[in-house]
């Protein structure tokens, strides 16, 4: 800006940076309004998904609970209800082998007396982004990815192991 005659006159710096200035407040504006409505806009689905826990002593075992909401334990938010709690016994595959019939060796193994693998359904709501890849709470759902699970007094963290989402072809 120059003063002439104790008059303030625009130049065409001043006129361009002015120009740059709105340009770059529509722009966040158009984005943010943009961003808001794609993101409500997004589908909905009913996922289940099986997450793998090991190894949990059987004193644990009564944590796990059907109707438990789980979270996620690094951000707090709901991954969804516990709709499934499935045990099975830990297996010890041991270094000595069992000679067969046919001349064959199989690997002897055993159960530990006290651990499980517990296999936890949860029932969610996801969204499908443009990868056809299952979302809940911000966590990637897909078979051995990893999800920071949280369940009452129980926290760890856990694999994916299966999944089923509705309506998705």
């Amino acid at each position: 800006m120059d003063k002439v005659n104790g008059k303030t006159k625009f130049n065409l710096i001043d006129i361009l940076v002015l120009l740059t200035i709105l340009v770059i407040i529509a722009a966040v504006v158009f984005f943010a309004v943009s961003r808001s409505n794609s993101l409500s806009n997004e589908k909905q689905y009913t996922i289940d998904f099986t997450v793998k826990i090991t190894p949990v002593s059987g004193d644990n075992l009564a944590l796990f609970k059907v109707g438990d909401t789980v979270l996620d334990s690094a951000t707090g938010k709901t991954l969804g209800k516990v709709k499934e709690v499935r045990t099975e016994k830990v297996i010890n595959v041991t270094s000595s082998y069992e000679t067969l019939e046919d001349g064959s060796k199989v690997a002897k193994y055993g159960e530990y007396e006290d651990l499980y693998v517990v296999y936890v359904t949860v029932n969610g709501v996801a969204t499908i982004d443009k990868h056809d890849v299952a979302h809940v709470a911000g966590n990637r759902i897909l078979v051995g990815a990893p999800l920071y699970y949280a369940e009452g007094n129980y926290a760890a963290t856990v694999f994916c192991t299966a999944f089923t989402v509705e309506g998705v072809k």
